[in-house]
């Protein structure tokens, strides 16, 4: 049972590190960034007021 906790350790490990990045490569996609900053220029025109 006390080699099962360094392997869980060890794969959970890599596997939470490997989520974490994907996390922050998705924002450095140009058809995400072009749909955050759409949102963002629809949430001012709707915070200012023009629509």
């Amino acid at each position: 049972m006390f080699i099962w906790d360094f392997v869980a350790d060890t794969v959970l490990g890599d596997f939470f590190m490997q989520m974490g990045n994907m996390g922050v490569e998705l924002f450095d996609m140009p058809g995400v960034q072009s749909i955050v900053l759409f949102f963002s220029y629809l949430a001012w025109a709707l915070g200012v007021g023009l629509l």
